[in-house]
Order: C-alpha cells, then structure tokens, then sequence
C-alpha cells in the first residue's frame, strides 16, 4: 500500500526538493546496508561499558565475561 502511494505522488514543485530526492533515495541503500554492522558494534561496545570497563585495561577476558553476564 505504501509503494502504491507513492507511486501515486505528484512531482515536487520546490527546487530544492528536486534536487536533494534522487540524492537522498540513491543514499538510502548504502545507510540501509551500514545500519546493521555499525548497530552491532555499538551493541558490543556498550556491553563493553556497562559490564566492568576497568577490568578491559587490565584483564580482557574478565572485562568480556563481565559484558556478556549484563546481557
């Protein structure tokens, strides 16, 4: 239904939107394909932090079994 709205939308008549809407979709696949990994890393940074961040300095191992334990 949503395709099928816009396909049904008129062109714009404000310049500015002419010109940034093909830029802006031609960019959405690329934002769309990068979501995932980036979000992936910061879910493992903020494990990171939230565990012991201080152990990661000293004892790696102990400051990952930390992270994963406040899953």
């Amino acid at each position: 239904m949503l395709l099928y709205l816009c396909a049904l939308a008129r062109n714009p008549d404000s310049a500015w939107l002419r010109h940034w809407s093909p830029r802006l979709g031609a960019a959405s696949l690329s934002m769309f394909a990068l979501h995932v990994p980036l979000y992936n890393l910061f879910m493992t940074v903020k494990q990171l932090v939230r565990g012991a961040p201080g152990q990661c300095l000293n004892q790696w191992s102990d400051c990952v079994a930390t992270a994963a334990a406040n899953v």
